[in-house]
């Protein structure tokens, strides 16, 4: 093996696709690479890599895809040999015949559903009623499938830092290297989530929702989204695809649902005066897709906190607001 992959990871003899992820994971910490520096390795050999996918392989117990693996275990120093063990074992365990991991959202037996209404995406056309003779715009909110309920992850203690008022104050959010994009609404970039998400947005477009943040406790707040059309919104963070931690606004804000509660962090690094958002939920920190901070659509979404700047915001609050 090379010096930047040696060590005591044999994924030939990974059992299950977790203990493969696992591997990965030890591979990572002792290359002594962030995901940044990955991603950057990963560029400079002419693949790609993007620090979004390696934190989201390495934080589910699912297969990577082979040329996602070909291309973490290269910039972590593997040369082709070590790449070939490793998709060896990929394919090995995808041969296997594994049950299905439960999907997040998945219900326990016995659970009563919980319906869940989210903001709509409004369609460019309607339909025309021709038994009434009238065009009605319709407006449907997504019902999403009931939660199962989530292990408690350990307690995280949130710093504060943000000086909100107990009313709480209208707000700007913008990461530090975009001052004229904000965090507002848009679309998943796929198309294949039909409700508003998070993204970035030139911040004078028009109908936009109103931003304002609204304190719950323990230096948590709600990050509520006010629409001219559709009321307010909590944004909270999801957990199945193709949306999986990304946020979306819910109608039915709650202060005990963890994941609509966010802290707003005080921070200096890499730029002075900025926050960082982080979910209570998981402990982990909004960032950018990608790091695309300053491409107008870039959804934002949960991942590892790097402290990077596209985890860092700039959060202007309106005066009396």
């Amino acid at each position: 093996m090379s010096a930047g992959a040696a060590g005591d990871e044999r994924p030939d003899e990974a059992a299950t696709v977790a203990e493969l992820v696992s591997l990965m994971a030890r591979l990572k910490q002792r290359s002594g690479c962030t995901y940044r520096q990955l991603e950057q390795r990963a560029i400079a050999g002419g693949e790609s890599l993007p620090r979004s996918t390696i934190a989201d392989v390495l934080r589910r117990p699912a297969l990577p895809r082979a040329e996602v693996l070909a291309a973490f275990v290269r910039a972590c120093g593997g040369d082709q040999a070590e790449v070939d063990i490793w998709l060896r074992a990929r394919d090995r365990l995808g041969a296997a015949t594994e049950p299905a991991a439960p999907s997040p959202d998945a219900p326990d037996p016995g659970d009563a559903p919980r319906v869940r209404r989210r903001w709509p995406r409004l369609r460019p056309a309607f339909a025309l009623l021709a038994a009434a003779g009238l065009v009605v715009l319709l407006a449907v909110w997504a019902a999403d499938q009931p939660d199962r309920p989530e292990r408690e992850p350990d307690p995280v203690v949130f710093s504060g830092g943000l000086d909100l008022p107990a009313a709480g104050a209208q707000a700007q959010i913008r990461p530090v290297g975009s001052p004229t994009l904000c965090l507002t609404e848009g679309q998943e970039h796929t198309g294949r989530h039909q409700s508003a998400v998070a993204t970035l947005q030139p911040c004078d477009k028009p109908d936009l929702p109103r931003i304002r943040l609204e304190p719950v406790r323990d230096n948590l707040v709600h990050i509520q989204w006010d629409h001219p059309q559709f009321g307010i919104g909590c944004l909270t963070v999801l957990k199945s695809p193709p949306v999986q931690d990304m946020l979306e606004p819910w109608s039915d804000c709650s202060a005990s649902r963890k994941e609509q509660l966010f802290a707003a962090e005080k921070v200096d690094a890499p730029v002075p005066g900025g926050y960082r958002l982080r979910p209570a939920a998981s402990g982990l920190c909004v960032g950018i897709r990608d790091d695309a901070q300053t491409t107008i659509g870039a959804e934002a979404m949960q991942e590892p906190c790097t402290g990077e700047a596209d985890q860092e915001f700039v959060i202007e609050l309106t005066p009396g607001s």
